[in-house]
C-alpha cells in the first residue's frame, strides 16, 4: 500500500520476462500511490494515515531502515484524510474472495448449514 513497490519495480524485477502481469497485488499497486501533489504527503505517509484511521487498529508497524524514512513515516502523523480519500484508498484496496468464500455464503449452503436458523444481531 505504501508504494515501495512500484509496478514498474515489480514487472522489471519478473524472473518471466515474458511481458505478462504480476501477481493480483502488482496490479493493485498504481492505485494505491496518491496522485502528484494531491495531498503533499508522500505515498508512505498516506498508507500509514490510512491505516491509522481504520477502526480496530491498535498499532501500526514502521518498515523504516533510515532515519530518513523513520521521519517520513512520522509525517503521517501530520495528515488527515477526508472521507472521500479514506473510500478511495478502500476501493483501492478492497479485493474479493473468491471461491470457495462465494459459494459458502451463498443461501443454499447456508440453508444446508444452519437448517434455516437465523441469528439476530446483538441489540
Amino acid at each position: 500500500m505504501s508504494a515501495a513497490y512500484r509496478r514498474e519495480d515489480v514487472l522489471s524485477a519478473s524472473s518471466r520476462n515474458d511481458g505478462s502481469t504480476p501477481s493480483e497485488p502488482g496490479r493493485r499497486l498504481p492505485r494505491f500511490a496518491p496522485p502528484p501533489g494531491e495531498l503533499g504527503h508522500t505515498a508512505a505517509q498516506v498508507a500509514l494515515a490510512w491505516t491509522l484511521g481504520k477502526p480496530g487498529v491498535t498499532s501500526t508497524l514502521l518498515g523504516a531502515r533510515t532515519p530518513a524514512q523513520l521521519e517520513d513515516n512520522l509525517g503521517a502523523l501530520a495528515l488527515e484524510l477526508t472521507d472521500a480519500q479514506v473510500a478511495r484508498l478502500d476501493a483501492a484496496g478492497a479485493i474479493t474472495l473468491g471461491q470457495p468464500h462465494d459459494l459458502l455464503a451463498g443461501e443454499p449452503i447456508r440453508q444446508v448449514t444452519t437448517g434455516g436458523l437465523r441469528i439476530e444481531a446483538r441489540r
